[in-house]
């Protein structure tokens, strides 16, 4: 106990010195013990932890862990390599069966992901279409306790898809996806998205500068 009020004296004469102007003499850590505590006191009435050697920490939130179907997502994968590489339309037709089949809760990420490759191909209708679809049919509980099952990389490489195609009003649409994403809470504002625009913009005026 006694080694405990000395440490406690020393931990208050420092918090003293720091933000006062007191620079007391050569002074005897049992003269001073008393007045020391007293101040201690007064420090730990304006939030200071009681116990200086453990101070408390605010727990970490629990990571989010979302349970993994390998069948959906190989399913998802192939209509992806589908719309990608082959047929658009029949990618989206595919994918509103595999939407609308028993049994399958379709996570946000592949609505998201699935919306992304359509609004960079221009085409912004379809896209919020899906969107719309998600968030009115599956998951509203946990997106509006924030707890979607779409992470911030997978929406800035969303952002980054509709950016990096070939189309003049992609950094409009980009726009357009991400606020829908906000407003349907499929995500919050995040820096990450904001350094995508970011990028992007510091790109096209570098370009510009470049053309004239």
């Amino acid at each position: 106990e006694g080694d405990m009020r000395r440490g406690i004296c020393t931990i208050g004469l420092r918090c003293i010195l720091d933000y006062t102007d007191i620079r007391p003499p050569q002074f005897s850590t049992i003269r001073y013990c008393r007045p020391l505590m007293a101040a201690i006191r007064s420090f730990q009435s304006y939030g200071l932890p009681k116990d200086p050697a453990t101070p408390k920490v605010k727990p970490k939130s629990p990571k989010r862990r979302w349970r993994n179907d390998p069948a959906l997502e190989e399913k998802f994968a192939s209509i992806l390599r589908k719309a990608l590489h082959e047929s658009l339309s029949e990618a989206v037709a595919d994918f509103d069966i595999l939407r609308q089949s028993s049994g399958c809760t379709l996570p946000d990420w592949a609505a998201v992901k699935m919306s992304s490759v359509l609004a960079a191909n221009g085409n912004w209708d379809d896209a919020k279409k899906i969107l719309d679809r998600q968030y009115l049919m599956t998951g509203a509980n946990d997106r509006f306790a924030r707890n979607a099952s779409v992470d911030d990389h997978q929406i800035a490489s969303a952002l980054q898809r509709i950016l990096s195609g070939n189309n003049a009003y992609s950094y409009e649409i980009a726009k357009k996806f991400y606020i829908a994403l906000i407003d349907m809470r499929f995500c919050a504002l995040k820096d990450i998205a904001l350094k995508v625009f970011i990028e992007r913009l510091i790109e096209r005026n570098m370009k510009r500068r470049f053309e004239q």
